[in-house]
């Protein structure tokens, strides 16, 4: 679609298309159908084909294929019926990429960030190995570490990426942020996943509980949003880093009034940590 650094929309024009196409006469098939790619794009431009929706001509059949459907105009979505289609499962993404070529440690790597989404599997495979990751693991360093020159550098090496790969990047942060989180309470090691990866995840989980988890969630999903909303790039990145570098800065206070409340032992000195 080329729709790395812009916003995709579905146009008046496109609709217009739909229904001059469906103006005409079936020659040799029975049935004209209609495929609609990501129907959540579809803005106001969507209102043209309500009519055709409501009342569509005879062996005519829509299928509007989306991956938010609770961003699909209402007036749409009321005059359809809904099948909704489950995620995949690991092994079956793991084996189609093996079978499409790529490496098996890739394809094991893809298969596990996936989550189920095998397009964003394939994706992945177009990618530098870890890039995500690494990126990712250096800007929670970052924001632990308050370094302002290094965080403007990497603000700005981030916000070159084009659109479409710094979502992926926001869902990668997702499920690594969700594996420090079971690791901390279920010293839980995902299969998958790189020996880096797995090291960060083993000395970065004490500071992820329920609450610093909850705040980096919606700082990632507020980026994507932004992201989504056309905001600017490095903005974006910056506002990031901004609000992990305050959920983290809120996790160590958590725990140093956490410590300075545990009772001592006769002769002990204060506990500080996770």
């Amino acid at each position: 679609m080329q729709a790395d650094q812009k916003q995709l929309n579905i146009s008046r024009h496109e609709c217009y298309a739909i229904l001059s196409k469906l103006g005409l006469s079936a020659f040799e098939g029975r049935y004209k159908v209609v495929l609609l790619w990501l129907a959540e794009y579809l803005g106001e431009a969507g209102n043209l084909l309500l009519k055709m929706l409501e009342e569509p001509p005879e062996r005519t059949i829509f299928l509007l294929v989306s991956s938010q459907p609770e961003q699909i105009l209402p007036t749409i979505l009321s005059r359809t019926r809904t099948l909704r289609v489950p995620p995949l499962d690991t092994e079956s993404i793991r084996t189609y990429l093996l079978d499409a070529g790529y490496p098996a440690d890739r394809a094991a790597d893809g298969a596990v960030q996936a989550n189920g989404d095998l397009h964003k599997a394939l994706q992945s495979m177009n990618e530098e190995p870890y890039e995500h990751g690494r990126r990712f693991m250096n800007l929670l360093r970052l924001a632990y570490g308050s370094k302002v020159t290094e965080v403007q550098r990497w603000v700005n090496e981030a916000g070159d990426a084009g659109r479409e790969a710094l979502k992926g990047f926001m869902d990668y942060g997702l499920l690594l942020l969700r594996q420090c989180y079971l690791y901390r309470h279920l010293q839980i090691q995902g299969s998958g996943w790189s020996a880096e990866e797995n090291d960060f995840v083993v000395k970065f989980s004490p500071f992820i509980s329920a609450p610093s988890l909850a705040a980096m969630q919606e700082a990632l999903e507020t980026a994507s949003y932004r992201l989504e909303r056309n905001g600017h790039q490095r903005l974006v990145m910056h506002n990031l880093f901004f609000d992990l570098q305050e959920a983290l800065a809120a996790e160590k206070k958590r725990q140093i009034k956490a410590s300075n409340h545990r009772p001592l032992a006769v002769g002990s000195a204060p506990l500080f940590g996770a």
